[in-house]
């Protein structure tokens, strides 16, 4: 099972590996009762930011929306942004709608 930030900025309930950013769901808890929830830090439902520079690039991208619970397309002009930031829907699905704790189509 995987969560993605319930909360915008609720990073301390995870550990999260030096290579979580770069090789996808790395971050692991071990829980009480032996369950082990896995967390992206890219899915933490924040839309990446709208003209924070001036940029020319218009590139069709993904944001994981906590609240919807699924992926949104979103304009993203190449150069400003955050981690939630996927080049496709498919990519923005498997990093967190894992195990259909998010699913959605």
């Amino acid at each position: 099972m995987i969560f993605c930030g319930f909360y915008v900025g609720t990073v301390s309930s995870y550990l999260y590996t030096a290579d979580s950013q770069q090789n996808g769901v790395k971050g692991q808890q071990q829980l009480e009762h032996g369950q082990q929830h896995v967390a992206d830090p890219r899915c933490t439902g924040q839309r990446p930011p709208i003209g924070m520079k001036i940029c020319r690039a218009r590139l069709s991208r993904y944001y994981f929306d906590v609240e919807e619970k699924r992926c949104k397309k979103f304009n993203y002009d190449g150069c400003s942004g955050g981690p939630n930031n996927f080049a496709t829907k498919d990519k923005c699905r498997r990093a967190c709608m894992k195990s259909g704790y998010y699913y959605s189509t």
